[in-house]
């Protein structure tokens, strides 16, 4: 994904693999570099296989 970052653009994504990731903000450089900037932690529930249910 980051290969695919144009010049300004933004990708924002969790990093990790235990309970807790880290919210990974990237921006896309002019030289085919990206700045990557940690903004917080977070819990992102795990997708699993099956059937939504309706709330």
């Amino acid at each position: 994904m980051l290969k695919q970052l144009k010049p300004n653009g933004v990708l924002v994504a969790p990093v990790g693999r235990t309970s807790v990731q880290m919210l990974h903000r990237y921006v896309g450089q002019g030289d085919g570099s990206f700045r990557r900037e940690s903004l917080t932690e977070v819990r992102f529930v795990p997708l699993v296989e099956g059937t939504a249910k309706e709330i």
